[in-house]
């Protein structure tokens, strides 16, 4: 999806949906492309500066990690991992 189709998600959706990709920051920093600390900021609950379309590429690599996002045509409300791949494990 291009960045402006896509509903951008918060910062602690970002948090939770790496938690339960079993990811670390510098895992999403490298498969999505923005650096380390545009990950961290993405993350953090603080008034930072990240562009759309980090964001974006970040809820891509979480999406690709089977994380689903809730949207409500506005903003995402919030993630899971779907009950049928929550006990896989790609990153052992």
């Amino acid at each position: 999806m291009q960045p402006s189709s896509m509903h951008l998600i918060s910062p602690a959706q970002i948090r939770a949906a790496r938690h339960l990709a079993r990811l670390s920051q510098a895992d999403v920093a490298e498969d999505a492309g923005p650096s380390f600390p545009t990950v961290k900021r993405a993350e953090s609950e603080r008034n930072a500066t990240v562009s759309p379309e980090a964001i974006t590429k970040i809820r891509t690599v979480l999406e690709a990690a089977r994380v689903a996002f809730d949207d409500d045509g506005r903003q995402a409300r919030g993630c899971e991992v779907p009950r049928k791949v929550q006990t896989l494990d790609n990153r052992n």
